[in-house]
């Protein structure tokens, strides 16, 4: 796929979203809490109201303050939807078209939200996780395409030592340090190896 292509695949995901979007945390913590029914409730409420051409549910990953879930998102009114359960996602919904809706409103400006810089996470809880045209609609790839096709290996290792992207683990090794050791090893061909092992006693990084 060339960069018209992928381009291509942002326009028509963009044309295919509609104006309102219904954001429902899908994330691990909030399906403990039955936000998958939470979701279900809305898309039925949605269809029920005669919304379908102006509004979406969307399935997104998590929006980060657990302890208030089940979350719902209305996009782009900015609204804020906390403790939502199965039996009041219907009210969100009517909410849209002019009734009211008791769920407790959270504050998207709150310190939990603003202190945050979300940089690897920027997009959770704004796009679904199992469609990856809503990733390429929000630049998802771009940076890849440069990587392989606009910049040289060394600039590569250059951008990422700059970026100061540091290994997950405890010693938090410098990636671009790494990558740097690597290219200057003899040889054109160069292997990646991912260890997914969870070895150290009592870590669950990957666990999820």
């Amino acid at each position: 796929m060339d960069l018209q292509e992928l381009l291509a695949v942002a326009e028509k995901e963009k044309t295919r979203q509609k104006s309102i979007r219904v954001h429902c945390c899908t994330s691990t913590g909030c399906q403990a809490a039955n936000s998958l029914q939470i979701k279900k409730n809305l898309a039925t409420a949605v269809k029920e109201a005669h919304l379908e051409d102006t509004v979406e549910v969307v399935g997104v990953g998590c929006m980060g303050f657990c302890g208030r879930g089940p979350l719902v998102e209305v996009d782009p009114q900015d609204l804020l939807y906390e403790e939502v359960t199965p039996e009041s996602a219907a009210s969100i919904i009517a909410a849209l078209n002019g009734g009211k809706t008791e769920v407790q409103l959270g504050d998207s400006k709150h310190p939990f939200f603003s202190h945050q810089v979300k940089i690897v996470r920027e997009n959770s809880g704004k796009i679904d996780p199992d469609r990856i045209e809503e990733y390429i609609a929000v630049g998802g790839y771009q940076s890849l395409y440069k990587a392989l096709y606009e910049m040289t290996p060394a600039q590569v290792v250059e951008e990422i030592t700059k970026s100061g992207l540091r290994g997950r683990g405890g010693a938090g090794y410098p990636t671009g340090l790494k990558w740097a050791t690597v290219a200057k090893q003899p040889g054109k061909q160069k292997y990646v190896i991912c260890n997914a092992d969870e070895g150290d006693p009592g870590a669950f990084m990957d666990r999820s």
